[in-house]
């Protein structure tokens, strides 16, 4: 990948300088991606449980997924609010359990 870099003064151009990125990152990226589209990533990576407490939509199961690069999978969740459940259990299944977490656990 080039980089260019270009000094203007008004309409002329003084000077033009190309650099080359060392593409490192690039390429790793790339790497990762194609393995996730193989699924090559799915079958060597340890899969990861969670359980989601205060899970609204599920945002933090979406973060960490996005965070650490595949799916964690989310083994119970709990929300008070019964259109948070309903929303979290179209998107993750129905391991989510409408209620307060105090009166859950007691």
């Amino acid at each position: 990948m080039r980089r260019a870099k270009v000094k203007r003064e008004g309409n002329r151009q003084l000077s033009y300088q190309i650099k080359k990125d060392s593409g490192w990152l690039i390429r790793e990226e790339q790497k990762i991606y194609d393995a996730r589209g193989e699924g090559v990533l799915a079958r060597k990576r340890k899969r990861f449980r969670l359980i989601d407490v205060f899970a609204g939509a599920g945002g933090m199961t979406l973060g960490f997924s996005k965070m650490f690069g595949h799916a964690f999978d989310s083994v119970w969740a709990n929300d008070f609010n019964a259109d948070c459940v309903s929303t979290y259990r179209r998107n993750f299944g129905d391991h989510c359990v409408s209620g307060d977490i105090v009166d859950i656990l007691n």
